[in-house]
């Protein structure tokens, strides 16, 4: 059974890959001249299946390479997100703030990961 850190992490996790997709086909279908920007659709879907394959290996197999790997990628969105914010960047309206939700969501997600439950889990002990 999953302690409460993984399923707490599955969960939001899950809620931060949707307003990702959400996000990013707003981006998609914002293009100038409104068309669709087709040139963004392969990004779309490697992101996405990255961040499922993140989620299944992090909430279901308590991989700890994944564990980290999610970890590395919070670390370099966070700061990606810092600069945009710094250099005003970011875009506006809506997709904005979605991004920094799903940024919010998955540095709490980045932190349910050290809980001492969820250690216990990567290191495969049984629940206390």
């Amino acid at each position: 059974m999953r302690p409460a850190s993984i399923f707490l992490f599955g969960r939001l996790y899950a809620i931060a890959i949707f307003a990702a997709l959400v996000a990013n086909i707003l981006e998609l279908f914002s293009a100038k001249g409104g068309g669709i920007a087709y040139d963004l659709l392969p990004r779309l879907v490697a992101v996405t299946l990255i961040n499922v394959a993140l989620w299944y290996f992090v909430t279901r197999r308590a991989s700890i390479i994944a564990k980290w790997i999610f970890v590395l990628l919070i670390v370099l969105a966070t700061a990606g997100v810092g600069v945009s914010l710094y250099y005003h960047l970011l875009p506006p309206g809506i997709r904005g703030m979605l991004a920094t939700i799903t940024i919010g969501l998955e540095i709490v997600c980045v932190v349910l990961l050290f809980r001492p439950d969820a250690r216990a889990w990567f290191r495969k002990e049984p629940a206390a």
